[in-house]
């Protein structure tokens, strides 16, 4: 006969697997999100939707603007505004795209934020900003725009990534 311990036992540890899974869909990597960066919409749109994202939005290309994307982790049933992730698709065809990847958790910013680390990729610019911090770290190839900010209406920070061409980020210099 099972106990009511072994039945509790047996429940959290349920629990605590479908909870890793699920967080371990909303957790990219830099070398993923530079990978993103680098694909088409259709092979974005396939690596999200295996992963437990779904597509949310989408605005048209036109001659003033770029397309746009946009895909939601964990988003709130209640509030739209809300979810545990956002990832964006900044596009034009002919360009190279930008990425924007938006997460509370902090464990997931230190993995990307060591990775940039490890990479040796240089501290372009650095600034603080209304409720919150601003870097932009060069390598090679693609900047990193890291955002961190926290507002009186907002329960746990919120970290954005913004991967975009090197060239481009230093033309938006100009």
């Amino acid at each position: 006969m099972i106990s009511k311990i072994d039945v509790m036992k047996y429940l959290i540890t349920l629990i605590l697997l479908l909870s890793f899974e699920t967080s371990k869909g909303q957790s990219l990597t830099l070398d993923q999100l530079v990978n993103l960066q680098m694909k088409d919409l259709e092979y974005v749109n396939e690596f999200h939707l295996n992963r437990g994202w779904r597509f949310d939005s989408s605005v048209v290309e036109t001659d003033d603007r770029m397309g746009r994307a946009v895909w939601a982790f964990g988003k709130s049933e209640f509030d739209t505004e809300r979810a545990v992730g956002w990832f964006n698709l900044i596009y034009s065809p002919g360009y190279e795209s930008t990425i924007t990847y938006q997460i509370h958790n902090k464990n997931f910013y230190s993995l990307i934020k060591n990775r940039i680390t490890a990479l040796g990729m240089k501290l372009a610019a650095s600034e603080i900003l209304d409720d919150g911090l601003y870097s932009v770290y060069v390598g090679q190839k693609y900047a990193v725009k890291i955002v961190s900010s926290s507002s009186s209406d907002e329960i746990v920070p919120k970290y954005i990534f913004t991967i975009l061409p090197k060239s481009q980020y230093y033309n938006s210099l100009d």
